[in-house]
């Protein structure tokens, strides 16, 4: 019913139509947006895309670094078949690199000047056309994205280093998100069929009528209370470092979200609502901890140390 989250992210890293005279000047603009906001928590994040490219590469996930890799890249989700995720070793050099954000992504855009003639040159501005234009279909498939976007797309636009970016962070979740979530390809119905392999996964169905929660029917006033229990205390905890406060501990929890087509899109709302209310309320809690203050009225610069702390994994499924 909704595109999943690391697959919006992935649609705002390729979304492009074929234009005479495309200019990436706002896409920079936006990029150099993003890295200004890790420098000032002393996070290089310019060199762990560079890093995370290398260990793609090693890895035999991209044949190299060029465009054309990438286009290749997009073509293997389209048949569902990302090469060498199984590599025993790629997920550990995935973690080895440290805090990796999950999309590009500028908070304080009143900073990025641009003028008109960059937005009507950029490829960002159909994002919403072809985002609007899927859901009108009815499917939202991973197979269905890619296999749009690889009409849309050239090599040349994989050569600009926002849309690699982009396109190396959305993917590298979806890996990791695959140690938590298995799709049974033969399922006729359509249904994907989670399996948990440790604590990290919480799996949320919203029905016609009803929410199943890890298998079990539960109330919509129940969820949120069993959310922030389940990232606080059931899920994994990993160590980070953090500029300020030091080292913490993090949830490793992803939520996953799967919604039947009948499902009412207000129920649908309402169980979003409750997510985001539980993350928020944890965010809460830890900046009142560690800067006696709400989330909301701290600074960008403490609002990401806390969003790093409490980072939003909300992965949905069709």
């Amino acid at each position: 019913m909704k595109l999943s989250i690391l697959f919006f992210g992935l649609l705002l890293s390729f979304t492009s139509f074929a234009q005479a005279q495309t200019s990436y000047a706002l896409e920079q603009k936006i990029l150099d947006c993003f890295y200004r906001q890790h420098e000032v928590n002393n996070i290089d994040v310019r060199k762990t895309i560079v890093n995370l490219e290398t260990v793609f590469v090693n890895h035999k996930i991209l044949a190299d670094r060029s465009g054309k890799s990438y286009i290749s890249l997009i073509e293997s989700i389209k048949t569902g078949n990302l090469p060498n995720i199984g590599d025993p070793g790629l997920l550990s050099d995935i973690d080895a690199l440290g805090y990796i954000p999950v999309t590009v992504f500028c908070k304080d855009t009143n900073t990025i000047k641009f003028n008109a003639a960059e937005i009507d040159r950029s490829k960002l501005k159909y994002v919403l056309h072809i985002y609007d234009s899927l859901l009108v279909s009815g499917d939202v498939s991973n197979p269905i994205i890619a296999e749009e976007l690889l009409k849309i797309f050239t090599a040349k636009d994989l050569e600009q280093e926002f849309y690699k970016s982009l396109e190396l962070l959305v993917i590298t979740n979806m890996i990791t998100m695959n140690r938590e979530v298995e799709s049974d390809p033969t399922t006729m119905s359509g249904v994907v069929k989670m399996e948990s392999r440790s604590n990290n996964s919480y799996f949320l169905l919203v029905k016609k009528d009803r929410i199943v929660a890890q298998g079990k029917s539960i109330g919509l006033d129940e969820l949120k209370q069993r959310i922030k229990t389940f990232l606080m205390e059931t899920a994994d905890q990993t160590q980070i470092e953090l500029p300020t406060i030091g080292k913490q501990r993090t949830s490793a929890g992803i939520i996953i979200l799967q919604s039947e087509p009948d499902t009412p899109y207000n129920l649908y709302a309402r169980v979003k609502r409750e997510l985001e209310d539980a993350y928020r309320e944890i965010r809460n809690s830890y900046s009142v901890k560690f800067f006696k203050v709400s989330f909301d009225h701290l600074d960008k610069q403490k609002q990401e140390i806390i969003m790093q702390l409490v980072p939003e994994r909300i992965s949905e499924v069709k």
